[in-house]
């Protein structure tokens, strides 16, 4: 997700594309103090930048086709700034205005793009959390 090159050979691959779904994404707890530069860039790379040169390689390809579906994997770190999450939330945040954007110019060419905004779901990004009982309680305290 962090070679332009990858993802552009990657779609060469391809014949034709009528979906893609933008999910890959990294997150480490670090407080805003804590972060790194290192930390910064990397996550930023892989859930911002990913995601960016995914959508350019998949339009340059459905502009052609009059037609597509792009899907982002956002999260609800993209509004709600959770503790100890800087760059992840920076990140998920930054895919709502690719988002905006992109479904701008590219809906002329009949190219929709969506974003789900999902919040705690159960992966191996999340493992850790869900071995707490008290991080599940308080977070799921606020889920309707």
């Amino acid at each position: 997700m962090t070679d332009p090159e990858s993802i552009k050979n990657a779609f060469a691959s391809i014949p034709n594309i009528s979906t893609v779904v933008a999910n890959a994404g990294i997150a480490s707890n670090q407080s805003l103090l804590e972060t790194s530069r290192d930390l910064w860039d990397r996550t930023l790379a892989v859930n911002l930048s990913g995601a960016f040169h995914t959508i350019l390689a998949a339009a340059e390809k459905m502009r052609h086709c009059g037609n597509g579906s792009i899907v982002l994997t956002a999260s609800t770190n993209s509004y709600d700034g959770e503790a100890d999450l800087i760059a992840y939330n920076a990140s998920k945040a930054g895919l709502l205005g690719i988002l905006h954007t992109a479904a701008n110019e590219l809906g002329p060419y009949g190219i929709r793009v969506n974003a789900v905004c999902p919040g705690l779901i159960r992966t191996r990004l999340t493992k850790a959390s869900f071995t707490d009982p008290k991080i599940l309680s308080d977070y799921f305290k606020q889920v309707p």
